[in-house]
């Protein structure tokens, strides 16, 4: 189901009206808003969303960094091609970030494993802690490491 459909009529109005243009001026007050109002779409579970509050604070630093990465673009690719730590990428399949962007870094990190969590938003510690920390709690497996993979 698309995230934007556990955003309720005023949530979405207020991104439609924030997105793209305002979000690349460095604004606390309007980046602020856009978290708010986007908040409830990281979530699987619009009931389970509702007992956390959105942030109220606004961040002049995020604000900043985010509306310079807005304007300016970003390409991280072959800094993470030339990484050589293991690396765990768990994604909840519900998230408001489309899994094709965790998999897409899982296959940049030559070392990395995948997981995608069933029933979980952007938060799967929150809304799957049992997967979420069972996939966690041995990673990296112990033992000589694993050889990087060529691409």
């Amino acid at each position: 189901a698309n995230a934007l459909s556990r955003v309720s009529g005023l949530q979405r109005d207020t991104l439609a009206q924030l997105y793209p243009s305002a979000l690349e001026q460095p604004d606390a007050a309007v980046h602020g808003a856009y978290s708010r109002a986007s908040y409830p779409a990281y979530f699987s579970d619009t009931d389970f969303a509702e007992r956390f509050a959105p942030p109220e604070a606004a961040s002049a630093t995020g604000a900043a960094v985010a509306a310079r990465l807005r304007r300016e673009g970003y390409d991280w690719r072959e800094q993470l091609r030339a990484l050589s730590t293991p690396a765990l990428v768990l994604h909840g399949e519900r998230d408001a970030l489309p899994a094709t962007v965790a998999v897409e870094l899982s296959q940049l990190l030559p070392r990395a494993r995948l997981v995608l969590i069933p029933n979980a938003g952007h938060m799967p510690f929150w809304e799957a802690p049992q997967r979420f920390f069972s996939e966690t709690h041995d990673f990296p497996a112990p033992g000589p490491p694993a050889p990087p993979r060529t691409t």
